[in-house]
């Protein structure tokens, strides 16, 4: 009638006590005991037979998961083939320039791996670094092999092609990462450059690196009008253009793998 009830829970106070409550439940409820040791063994084959199962699955999905790794690895090297193709038909349009992106991705290589070695892994980079040129694939065999001064109209549709690749680059999602370097190699560190004159970091950091190793190459290449110059004197060029044209950053890095880049240049140039 409202008295409520009252109950005495009898706890332990050390592991000793612990054993003796244990071993005197066993003396009085030896049943008991047997149910809850027969429920326990029960219990160990279920979660034993579970763990079976985990340990199974998990192995599947290891499984899995390599075969995906290596099909992902499949299509990503496709990828390359097909950017590589891509960025040796744009070679192929100027006779001259013929060597040209696998030079400058030499270079650039060289760079990144003194400035700061991640780069060789990510793909904006590496894709940037074969499709920088892809815009000349829009712009006329004549104008691309003139010999003689361009005209002012003429220069401004020959610089055209670093926003004609960003362009043709854009409806391609797995390129996406290299759209902002494609569309900014020729961008300088005193802002002066185009297609939309960035300057400092604004630059992506591969599009700084590119501008660089294109420039030296371009100037170490024959072209129709001119022979081209000697390393050591494209190298004072590059030098001379440091924090205006060039990041100095990219430019010490440049100098500092020098002994590389001279590797690279004679082995193309034989």
């Amino acid at each position: 009638d409202g008295d409520g009830a009252c109950f005495v829970i009898t706890l332990p106070r050390s592991y000793q006590d612990a054993r003796e409550m244990v071993a005197e439940f066993q003396s009085r409820y030896p049943s008991r005991m047997e149910d809850l040791s027969r429920k326990l063994q029960a219990t160990e084959k279920q979660l034993l037979a579970y763990a079976q199962e985990l340990s199974t699955r998990l192995a599947q999905e290891k499984l899995r998961s390599r075969q995906l790794e290596e099909s992902l690895g499949e299509m990503e090297q496709t990828y390359l083939e097909t950017i590589a193709a891509l960025a040796n038909a744009t070679d192929q349009k100027d006779a001259y320039n013929l060597g040209h992106t696998e030079r400058v991705t030499s270079y650039a290589r060289v760079i990144a791996r003194e400035l700061s070695p991640a780069l060789l892994e990510q793909r904006d980079f590496k894709y940037s670094l074969l499709l920088h040129d892809l815009g000349k694939i829009g712009i006329a065999e004549e104008l691309l092999k003139k010999a003689g001064r361009l005209s002012d109209a003429e220069w401004e549709t020959l610089k055209s092609h670093s926003e004609l690749g960003a362009k043709l680059l854009s409806s391609v999602r797995f390129l996406a990462p290299a759209l902002a370097s494609v569309r900014s190699h020729h961008e300088r560190w005193d802002g002066k450059g185009y297609p939309d004159g960035l300057r400092g970091e604004e630059i992506p950091l591969p599009a700084r690196i590119i501008a660089v190793a294109d420039a030296f190459e371009a100037m170490t290449s024959n072209r129709p009008y001119r022979a081209g110059l000697p390393l050591e004197e494209a190298r004072e060029e590059i030098k001379a253009h440091c924090g205006t044209q060039f990041d100095p950053a990219v430019v010490q890095a440049f100098l500092d793998g020098w002994p590389q880049v001279v590797t690279w240049a004679r082995t193309s140039q034989s």
